[in-house]
């Protein structure tokens, strides 16, 4: 390895006699190892996604309603399900994405206002809590959504701040009236 070799003679006389010993001492200096490269263990996800469902948005001919008519918008297929965080610290929601959908929103259904006024940017998953993207509350929507049909079980993954993406699969039912 390139190390020095060091030689030394040394005269002793062992213990409770009168013989001198002659010994050689050999060391040999090495040089110090490169330092270890270190690959760090990757982070379990403390997130856990369940229960995913969705169906087809409604189109209304006036103000959603008992009384109002609507057709099924198969561009448009409005997704929910459970975030489970497990973890010691919140998490948060920052967005999705799915091959099926052209983009997808975080919608809370409880803020009033125009079209568009209810897209929200994440979604804070508490410290060993759950979440659930419901009916009238915050969930999440495929926009765009093409080749989507009934019983189909469609893959998305979700975007988390600190747990990076998790998957997530969410099967398409008939929507509710």
């Amino acid at each position: 390895m390139g190390g020095k070799i060091i030689r030394e003679n040394h005269l002793f006389q062992e213990k409770n006699t009168n013989t001198e010993k002659a010994v050689t001492i050999v060391a040999e200096e090495i040089p110090p190892a490169a330092p270890e490269t270190v690959t760090p263990a990757p982070i379990m996800s403390a997130i856990a996604v369940d229960n995913g469902w969705g169906h087809f948005g409604r189109i209304f001919d006036g103000s959603p309603g008992p009384d109002s008519n609507s057709i099924l918008d198969p561009k448009t297929v409005v997704l929910y399900l459970f975030i489970h965080n497990t973890g010691a610290k919140a998490d948060l929601l920052m967005g999705s994405a799915s091959e099926v959908c052209s983009s997808i929103t975080i919608n809370d259904m409880n803020i009033q206002g125009g079209p568009g006024s209810d897209v929200i940017s994440n979604v804070v998953i508490p410290a060993d809590g759950t979440v659930e993207l419901k009916f009238n509350g915050v969930r999440m929507v495929c926009n765009g959504a093409h080749g989507v049909n009934l019983g189909d079980r469609v893959p998305m993954t979700l975007f988390f701040d600190e747990y990076g993406e998790v998957p997530a699969t969410i099967e398409i039912r008939d929507t509710p009236a």
